[in-house]
């Protein structure tokens, strides 16, 4: 996107953002983009090569540091507390030609508690959570990538619920220092994508090491048994039909047996991040209780 496409686009974004409730709002500011956009343009002529994100717009959800940005994790402790060095996520993004348009409204600390950011389908419905103004502000073109994180569903639901492309590498895959994590054993940073191309261009950047083996026929594994079961029928027929899209795609399909353990799975999922969301936060809660109120 060019210069002057980039300033007509936030004049639209800025006269709608308010409604959708996306971006945490002290954090939206056309006229710092503008000039970051003028500065890459001068670094990208000086180098004599083209960014692979250059001019691509990035919004990054409030529990992972930026320059410039504060961090909030969705409440209204000080800035103070989640003060630190940029994100290597964030980094190397910027590095990569993409430009930072603001935060994104979180759950508080990337928990249950919903953030107010409305689903650009339908305002009545929720966009999903945790990484919920990530996932809107892609889908109401406000950005053409986002980061959020996951602990269990925190990019994948949201990216479904709002019609956009989620990615949630495995975990460490993405480097996570810079991130105020929920739990440190399971979190990952994700990436959320209007389109698949974009997010090509993207992982690359990202990850550490990645790669896509072309002209090799793939096999989608469908863990059949308790854990699918678990979802309503209704979802379950939505994914059957998901299935056969991907079969006459040409992919394969195997039916595997898996997580029979699930509810113990469960039990002790919830166990062990809820420690460490509780050890990672403890010294910024006031003693025996929690924050109040979210950050707009």
């Amino acid at each position: 996107m060019l210069r002057g496409d980039i300033e007509t686009h936030l004049q639209d974004v800025a006269a709608k953002y308010r409604a959708l409730q996306a971006l945490v709002c002290d954090s939206f500011d056309p006229g710092r983009v503008l000039r970051e956009a003028a500065e890459l343009e001068q670094r990208a002529s000086a180098a004599a090569r083209a960014m692979p994100l250059e001019g691509k717009l990035l919004g990054v959800k409030d529990v992972i540091r930026a320059r410039g940005y504060p961090t909030g994790c969705g409440t209204d402790l000080p800035a103070h507390l989640f003060a630190g060095p940029e994100a290597p996520a964030v980094s190397r993004l910027r590095r990569a030609g993409a430009l930072l348009v603001g935060k994104t409204v979180t759950a508080e600390f990337a928990c249950n508690a919903p953030g107010p950011t409305r689903n650009p389908l339908n305002p009545a419905h929720t966009p999903g959570g945790s990484s919920s103004g990530s996932a809107a502000g892609v889908a109401a073109g406000y950005f053409d990538l986002a980061l959020g994180t996951q602990t269990v569903g925190s990019v994948i639901r949201p990216a479904a619920y709002c019609g956009v492309i989620g990615f949630r590498p495995t975990p460490s895959r993405v480097p996570a220092e810079g991130v105020e994590l929920y739990s440190e054993t399971i979190d990952s940073v994700g990436v959320f994508a209007r389109t698949l191309d974009d997010l090509e261009a993207t992982m690359p950047w990202l990850l550490d090491c990645w790669g896509i083996v072309a002209d090799v026929p793939g096999v989608a594994a469908i863990p059949e048994g308790p854990y699918l079961e678990l979802a309503d029928a209704s979802v379950r027929d939505a994914f059957e039909t998901a299935i056969e899209r991907i079969h006459a795609a040409g992919i394969g399909v195997s039916r595997v047996s898996a997580l029979q353990d699930i509810d113990d799975l469960i039990h002790r999922h919830s166990r062990l991040t809820r420690a460490e969301l509780y050890r990672n936060h403890r010294a910024r809660l006031p003693s025996g209780g929690r924050p109040t109120g979210r950050r707009p």
